[in-house]
């Protein structure tokens, strides 16, 4: 898969038309997946390039960062699920670089120019160009001037009669419930990051742990325990990990997010990992001793172990 990223006014001409799904995609949940395979198929229906356009910033963190979501993906987890589905081009765009850009401007030098568009995938409410004065109808009509065609997309899907969104879920990460938002994803929820010194309280206790080092705006289950896969060097590892702000110790409350990889020895520190959320098991609890605490977290390992034999 090809991608493109930078300035797009500078994009190097692609030399085949294309189909083009744009949006955000954060997470590239079921919804956003059959909008792109449509993308897809009609590629290689019509001997066209597929191509997901996608945006980094979320669009939100600097027209009102308030409201700006917690992401269910980092970029580059977003380009290897486009590569997954067949995408053949994904372009990152910068909304600070594209904001102010007359709509006419961004239909005519990147979706005509840049990218050789014969067809446009969009939401229904989708809006684009300065002061967001382009919608819909503006793009159909400039689709007739340069021979595009506009599908303008309902970005509803139903899973067994549940709504698919970003925003449902998130609100399931945000109980613990990593299984059900596994489920509307479609794929695994997984946190990227490197592996960063903590305070070795997990050596002392003897159950060494992975302190990971969660990117900034990235979103993160509910405190509590969880069975987990680590990945690591191409290889998964079973695990269990912890998120939460340790009330056992006197802590300064600083969310974690810690991995105990099983029957795993080896120096991760400064190494890149993935941490695969499966399933909950306990909420995080303050223990009135260590010996307490080192019987839980046991107990913990023993239930990650039989949720990951049972998958």
């Amino acid at each position: 898969m090809k991608v493109l990223d930078g300035d797009p006014l500078a994009w190097e001409p692609l030399r085949r038309r294309t189909a083009v799904a744009i949006g955000v995609f954060d997470g590239v949940h079921l919804g956003h997946r059959e909008i792109l395979e449509v993308v897809v198929e009609t590629g290689r229906d019509e001997d066209l390039a597929a191509v997901a356009l996608t945006f980094d910033p979320h669009p939100l963190e600097l027209v009102a960062p308030e409201r700006a979501p917690a992401l269910l993906t980092s970029v580059l987890q977003r380009l290897e699920l486009f590569e997954e589905i067949g995408v053949d081009v994904a372009g990152v765009l910068s909304f600070g670089e594209i904001r102010d850009l007359p709509p006419g401007t961004f239909v005519e030098e990147i979706l005509v120019e840049r990218l050789g568009a014969a067809r446009v995938s969009v939401g229904t409410d989708w809006r684009f160009g300065r002061d967001r004065s382009g919608d819909v109808a503006l793009l159909e009509t400039m689709g007739e001037k340069y021979d595009f065609s506009v599908h303008a997309v309902e970005l509803v899907c139903e899973l067994d009669g549940e709504v698919v969104s970003s925003t449902r879920i998130r609100d399931a990460l945000g109980r613990g419930n990593v299984a059900g938002a596994t489920r509307l994803l479609g794929h695994p929820f997984i946190i990227e990051g490197r592996v960063i010194h903590g305070d070795a309280r997990g050596q002392e206790l003897g159950v060494p742990t992975a302190n990971l080092h969660v990117p900034e705006r990235i979103a993160v289950p509910a405190l509590g325990i969880y069975a987990t896969v680590t990945h690591h060097g191409g290889e998964r590892h079973p695990s269990v990990t912890s998120v939460g702000v340790r009330p056992t110790f006197d802590t300064d409350a600083h969310r974690t997010v810690e991995t105990h990889l099983l029957d795993y020895s080896g120096d991760l520190y400064g190494e890149a990992i993935g941490v695969e959320f499966v399933d909950w098991i306990r909420p995080e609890l303050k223990f009135d001793s260590i010996d307490d605490l080192i019987a839980a977290m046991n107990d913990d390992i023993a239930r990650a172990r039989q949720i990951l034999n049972e998958r």
